[in-house]
């Protein structure tokens, strides 16, 4: 059986789930079911070995370290993570798949197009619908998953589909865009499908067809790719090409126009589990009742509600240790947008990405300031000083180094370090595969960050 290259899209900014959902830690990273969705679709790959290679992953700068994070707590092997300058939409994004697993060889091996923040919790029924795609998959076919509508949704677009084909594939009539709600019932009685944008090709058919299609699109990717620049698993295109390339997704540059194109077949085969995008804070909330309430506390901000009485028998939309937003409505998204638009301080994450890991400010004042600090595996804190703070190190799990002034010292849980201002200091994760974890509480006149003087 052939083996499956999948490649996760993980570009969006997922502005349905705002403010849950932010720029520095979009849908796929905010906490899920006590890990999150890139986690899990990670898993979805990972946990058969036996269809798939490693994943090829495609993010942004911003979320660069996130995505390899996500790597390391899941000890999977290091995937190569290709980063977009700019947002493009998906069909560009997808070309640089294509063009990257053809340098690596893989261009006999069908790549597995999905996104990094569906739920699917059911990875065996999907894995399996996947293994029967394969099983006769031919080099110009583009095969698309379905989903057999529950509801009449107006949050997906659909499609409908023609002749049985072999295998329980069938062949695709037309797309929708996602439509209005009489549409959308319209369509759920005819038996049409939610596109789920899952879909299943070789990369050398997707390169052909855009050849087909748009020579520009293609040139400019093959430009970006061929001028790309490496960084040990990141992987950055050409900026200046990349930057003149059109967004356009690929529904709109590439299935509505597959007519067109005389070699490329275009078959369907249905999910049978359950599957969704989790596209808003009802769908959020309802796969994610059991943490909800620690799910949603990565924000800063002001006490807003749409009620005068700010009584707590209402709907929670967003609740954590400084924002409270209620809704008394039955529709929380409306009531979102209503609450975004009321907004004159921008909410901000607490939890910040560095490429040596990650830090999360839990209090502040002007007197001091406390961190959960992670470091990753192999990774350092740069040797440095400071010149207006001391910092008080608490260890709650992994096993470190540390260097401080002329002490040298293993650390590891429930040990305690003091680094005095105006010490040289630095601290290393000696682990394969363990996060360090600890608390630093800062004392002092100043906390900011350029108070950092790097060695």
């Amino acid at each position: 059986m052939k083996k499956v290259n999948p490649v996760i899209m993980c570009g969006g900014l997922g502005k349905r789930l705002w403010p849950l959902s932010t720029k520095e830690i979009p849908k796929p990273f905010i906490n899920f079911q006590e890990s999150s969705l890139f986690t899990k679709t990670l898993e979805r790959f990972y946990i058969d070995n036996i269809t798939y290679n490693t994943p090829l992953v495609i993010t942004n700068e911003l979320n660069r370290f996130q995505a390899k994070y996500q790597n390391i707590i899941n000890k999977i092997e290091e995937t190569s993570i290709i980063l977009e300058p700019s947002i493009k939409n998906t069909l560009p994004a997808i070309i640089l798949s294509a063009l990257s697993l053809i340098e690596l060889g893989h261009d006999s091996e069908p790549m597995i197009i999905a996104s990094a923040d569906h739920y699917i919790p059911d990875p065996d029924n999907f894995n399996a619908t996947i293994k029967m795609a394969i099983k006769d998959i031919r080099e110009n076919d583009l095969i698309i998953f379905g989903k057999r509508p529950t509801s009449a949704t107006t949050q997906y677009g659909y499609f409908s589909g023609d002749n049985k084909l072999n295998n329980e594939k069938f062949s695709v009539k037309e797309f929708f865009e996602k439509p209005d709600e009489s549409k959308a019932k319209i369509y759920k009685k005819n038996g049409y499908f939610w596109n789920t944008g899952i879909f299943l090709m070789f990369p050398r058919a997707l390169i052909n067809a855009t050849k087909m299609l748009d020579k520009n699109l293609y040139k400019l990717c093959c430009k970006a790719w061929e001028h790309k620049k490496i960084d040990g698993v990141f992987l950055r295109p050409n900026e200046k090409f990349f930057n003149k390339i059109d967004p356009i997704s690929i529904d709109n540059g590439l299935l509505e126009n597959h007519k067109k194109l005389k070699n490329l077949k275009l078959k369907a085969l249905a999910l049978s589990c359950e599957w969704s995008d989790v596209g808003d804070i009802k769908n959020f909330l309802q796969f994610n009742t059991s943490n909800s309430a620690d799910t949603l506390t990565n924000f800063k901000g002001k006490l807003y509600s749409n009620s005068k009485k700010n009584q707590l028998n209402k709907s929670m939309a967003l609740f954590n240790n400084e924002t409270l937003f209620l809704s008394n409505t039955k529709n929380i998204d409306e009531d979102i947008v209503s609450f975004k638009e009321k907004i004159t301080d921008e909410i901000i994450s607490t939890t910040i990405y560095r490429k040596w890991g990650f830090f999360e400010i839990l209090s502040e004042s002007k007197k001091f300031k406390i961190k959960k600090i992670t470091i990753f595996p192999g990774q350092s804190i740069s040797l440095q000083v400071h010149q207006k703070r001391n910092e008080h190190w608490n260890f709650i799990s992994g096993v470190g180094k540390v260097i401080c002034g002329d002490m040298t010292k293993k650390v590891t849980t429930n040990d305690q370090v003091f680094i005095p201002k105006k010490i040289i200091h630095k601290l290393t994760n000696i682990s394969t595969y363990e996060l360090l974890v600890f608390v630093e509480i800062q004392t002092g006149e100043y906390f900011g960050e350029d108070d950092i003087e790097r060695i």
